[in-house]
């Protein structure tokens, strides 16, 4: 097998630079890597177990912008995906519970201080001010759920496979250029 080398602005190798593109043992095609690869890898390396990021205050409607409705165990009988006939009434809601809830799910979005949505997508019905996520979660009063017919919307990076709309989301990531050697 074979070693990396990886630059940050600063070198940790016993080398000062990083090789030259025309080093015998640098792949080329590791030297045209695409700007929006070097985002995902970076968001993938950035994001640690359970975390997410907040994404913004969006419309919900009754067709629902993230279509998965979460619950509690305590109802439907048992299941936490309760479809569209259970809310989650629970007192402990926050976005750390939704994201779990959401685990399968890119994206998760909290609304009148109690409920849980997921989905693979989001802001069908448009971004709000927001002012009008305004409902305190229940299970934390200092950090806001959603409001009515609001979700406050968070990108999921529980889920296998972080997605992020790069037009509606950004992240700060370090640059990292890995030179691979074989």
């Amino acid at each position: 097998f074979g070693s990396s080398y990886v630059a940050q602005g600063y070198f940790a190798s016993p080398c000062l630079a990083p090789p030259a593109p025309t080093h015998k043992k640098v792949r080329p095609e590791m030297m045209q890597m695409r700007p929006l690869l070097l985002l995902v890898l970076a968001a993938r390396l950035t994001a640690s177990e359970g975390s997410m990021f907040y994404i913004g205050c969006y419309k919900d409607t009754p067709s629902r912008d993230l279509p998965a409705i979460m619950c509690d165990s305590s109802c439907n009988n048992g299941k936490t995906n309760c479809g569209s006939n259970c809310w989650l009434g629970a007192s402990s809601m926050t976005p750390a519970l939704c994201s779990t809830l959401c685990h399968r799910y890119a994206f998760f979005g909290l609304q009148s201080g109690n409920q849980c949505f997921c989905g693979n997508d989001y802001g069908s019905y448009g971004k709000m001010p927001q002012a009008e996520c305004n409902k305190k979660c229940s299970g934390d009063s200092s950090v806001m759920c959603g409001g009515f017919w609001r979700n406050s919307v968070y990108a999921n990076s529980v889920s296998s496979g972080m997605v992020a709309k790069s037009n509606n989301m950004s992240l700060k990531a370090n640059a990292t250029m890995a030179y691979v050697f074989p």
